[in-house]
């Protein structure tokens, strides 16, 4: 994706920081690897010219972190959560890839904030997912780690995830992101699964991009929808490597991928 921006002159912002998505995930792979001291096991992308952190073939990953706009989260490491410090990494993220889609000019911003808007309503639905079923947070302790300005239907949306009784099938097949637990929800349900959530929010990014990707010719939207696509197939790429790396069977590896 670097080569595009390369090709296009002079990037649009909005375009480098969706690219630094994966310097993000560097980012959090480097610190889960210093809190471990697995340092060996780190992934980190070398983003070039658009990066803004230089983690590939750093010598000594705190400095590179010290020397970068991401200088904040080395005095949390010692007093805060890793959970915590990714949520924030997450949070700053989102928050400003919503500000360049709203800053963008009227015919580029509309498919745009539509994308943009998708994927951070999935996420957040996703993300109460998960603190409610894997951290055992509930609906007060999670106010502060969701992601911020959720229109009202949305918010309320993600408040239900604290509400409704973790086995009914009925209960979530009436929530708004019912969707993403549709292939959950058979006789031996018991609570949602957010990983099999969070796959089934991925696919429908992904094909929202690739109609977006369509549309619009003339503007903005065609280059981020086809950022998103190929950030949704490096991931998938990304999974495959490491659970071929664990040995994990073919067709549990085809399951992750969305592969019936």
């Amino acid at each position: 994706m670097s080569r595009v921006l390369r090709l296009l002159g002079e990037p649009v912002p909005i375009l480098v920081h969706i690219l630094r998505r994966f310097e993000y995930q560097g980012l959090k792979s480097v610190l889960r690897g210093m809190s471990r001291g697995r340092l060996d096991e780190v992934l980190v992308y070398d983003l070039g010219d658009y990066g803004a952190v230089r983690l590939a073939g750093a010598q000594d990953y705190e400095k590179a972190i010290h020397d970068s706009p991401y200088a904040w989260v080395l005095p949390l490491i010692p007093t805060t959560s890793l959970v915590q410090i990714e949520n924030q990494l997450d949070r700053e993220y989102y928050s400003k890839l919503l500000a360049l889609a709203r800053d963008l000019p009227g015919k580029d911003r509309t498919g745009v904030l539509r994308l943009v808007t998708l994927e951070m309503s999935l996420a957040n639905a996703v993300w109460g997912l998960r603190l409610r079923f894997f951290f055992g947070v509930g609906a007060e302790g999670a106010g502060q780690l969701l992601l911020p300005r959720l229109v009202d239907a949305q918010r309320k949306a993600v408040q239900q995830v604290f509400d409704i009784p973790a086995d009914s099938i009925e209960g979530w097949r009436s929530w708004r992101y019912g969707w993403l637990l549709e292939d959950q929800l058979g006789e031996s349900f018991s609570a949602p699964d957010p990983v099999r959530a969070e796959q089934q929010a991925s696919r429908r990014l992904y094909l929202r991009a690739h109609q977006l990707f369509h549309q619009d010719p003339f503007t903005l939207t065609p280059l981020v929808a086809f950022f998103k696509l190929k950030e949704y197939e490096t991931n998938l790429l990304e999974t495959a490597v490491e659970a071929l790396h664990l040995s994990i069977p073919e067709q549990e590896i085809l399951a992750l991928a969305g592969v019936p």
